[in-house]
């Protein structure tokens, strides 16, 4: 059996569009990072996977452009908020293929406040889910709160749902999630390149669950 490593990581921190700061310089930024810490040049790279939502179609391409021109093939990857993991997946798969020996993985993304839907002229990818979940389901319409746009609270309900399906499949406690909840809110607050790092103690579980 072929064994694939992961043999080097890189993060930098998140910023929105108006900082300026731009996705290119994050995700170049963060390669560097990954390639230093393997100890690989970005010359022994045999392929790039680039992962994002709110970019242009080859964005991966202008992510790493700094990085140097060295006519590899670079693939972009649109999964939403599973993207990152494709975008592993899909690396892993080169390897395996047995055309690379190593492969650059690289995600970023400049999200404003709350999700949305750019193409709005199109068939959404969601409306299916949605229509089961307020047709079938029954669950109320309307935003979750006043401040959050229509889409996000969509979306956040169909979270939800999943959520309590997966509960009732497995036979666990909805409790689960708050756990989880709180363990993200620890390591974001030990993780200086966190989006919403927070010197202030982090919520216990129980305390999410509360909420």
């Amino acid at each position: 059996m072929v064994r694939i490593f992961a043999a080097g990581s890189g993060l930098v921190p998140f910023s929105r569009p108006a900082t300026g700061r731009g996705y290119q310089k994050m995700a170049s930024d963060a390669a560097r990072a990954a390639l230093d810490d393997a100890n690989v040049k970005y010359s022994d790279v045999g392929a790039c996977v680039c992962t994002y939502n709110y970019a242009a179609p080859t964005a991966g391409q202008s992510a790493i452009y700094d990085l140097g021109l060295t006519g590899i093939p670079i693939f972009n990857a649109n999964n939403n908020c599973s993207s990152g993991s494709a975008g592993l997946f899909l690396g892993r798969s080169l390897v395996l293929s047995g055309q690379y020996d190593v492969v650059l993985c690289v995600g970023f993304e400049e999200m404003d406040g709350g999700l949305s839907e750019p193409f709005q002229d199109k068939a959404s990818p969601t409306a299916r889910q949605f229509d089961f979940m307020y047709n079938e389901l029954g669950i109320k319409k309307g935003k979750i709160a006043p401040k959050m746009n229509d889409f996000t609270s969509d979306i956040i309900k169909l979270f939800s749902e999943a959520g309590q399906e997966y509960c009732k499949k497995h036979g666990v406690s909805e409790g689960i999630f708050a756990e989880i909840a709180a363990k993200n809110r620890l390591h974001g607050q030990q993780n200086e390149n966190a989006m919403l790092a927070s010197k202030k103690p982090p919520p216990t579980a129980k305390q999410i669950a509360a909420q």
